[in-house]
């Protein structure tokens, strides 16, 4: 892995990193609710709070970030979402890295204590630190696996994908 020698503000000498100001992070959210059914679907991050490197791709069908510096990333992703209630509702979200391997998992189960003609707004969070390369690819998918889960509707106000590079070891 590759580094700048800390010879800049912010750094000390002889420690390997990135100078804070170009240190890789963004932060992303989603501008429309979004219905989750039973098949798997691509969250739509569509507006970038910040993005240093310009790495974030909101075009249709991608909403992805894009691996700017090599290194070890944290990703974080937090959501708020309602559901019929009555009866119990599971939901998945899981960190896809290049479009093909889960890196990172999350699921919720919940049902309406009350059973009320309310509906339920659970939330859910989840977080990690992981390896990548230059290029690799990082974005959130959501789904329900039963039928009988459909109908959960993730808020658009306050779901929230960010990452940040952390280190080059």
């Amino acid at each position: 892995m590759s580094g700048i020698i800390g010879h800049s503000v912010g750094l000390k000498s002889g420690v390997i990193g990135l100078p804070r100001s170009k240190t890789p992070s963004f932060a992303v959210k989603c501008t429309t609710d979004e219905d989750v059914n039973v098949t798997n679907v691509i969250f739509k991050f569509n507006n970038i709070i910040s993005d240093n490197y310009a790495a974030f791709n909101t075009t249709s069908s991608n909403y992805k970030y894009v691996i700017p510096v090599e290194g070890m990333y944290q990703f974080n992703y937090s959501g708020r979402f309602s559901a019929p209630t009555g009866d119990w509702r599971v939901y998945e979200l899981w960190i896809q890295h290049n479009e093909s391997n889960v890196i990172g998992i999350g699921s919720l189960t919940f049902k309406d204590p009350t059973n009320s003609t309310d509906n339920n707004h659970p939330d859910i969070s989840m977080s990690g630190m992981y390896p990548m390369n230059v290029g690799d690819r990082v974005r959130v998918y959501h789904a329900t696996h039963r039928s009988s889960d459909a109908g959960l509707h993730v808020s658009a106000n306050q779901s929230w994908f960010s990452g940040h590079w952390v280190s080059n070891e």
